[in-house]
Order: structure tokens, then sequence, then C-alpha cells
């Protein structure tokens, strides 16, 4: 699944289930999980993990590429 695929499946499914995903963290934290594990470990390292949604997406994608 790519980057874009992944990000409009999670938004659907926050959608239909808001108290899964209470706050920003916590959405971090589930899109995580749905991402190829080699794209997850890149956007997490280093210094400055994405504590933001739309950080972790933009990273994602470029890890992706």
């Amino acid at each position: 699944m790519t980057v874009l695929e992944a990000v409009k499946k999670f938004e659907q499914l926050a959608h239909l289930c808001p108290e899964l995903v209470p706050n920003e963290t916590e959405k971090v934290r589930r899109m995580m999980k749905m991402f190829q594990t080699d794209i997850a470990k890149q956007v997490s390292a280093g210094s400055s993990p994405p504590t933001l949604v739309d950080d972790y997406i933009s990273r994602a994608m470029r890890a992706e590429y």
C-alpha cells in the first residue's frame, strides 16, 4: 500500500471511529502502524520524530520516494 492509499484508508477509519484517535499523538501512533515497516522506521528515526499527522505524512511521502 502506498503512503497516499494508507492515508486515505486511515482518514476513512478515523472518521468512522473517532474515539480511537482522540488526539494528534494517538493519530500519529496509529498511522505508523499502517505504513510499511521500512517507511515507518525512516520516518520515526532521528532526533525529533514527528508529532503532527501532517508532518508524519510529508516525511512518509519523502521516504517512499
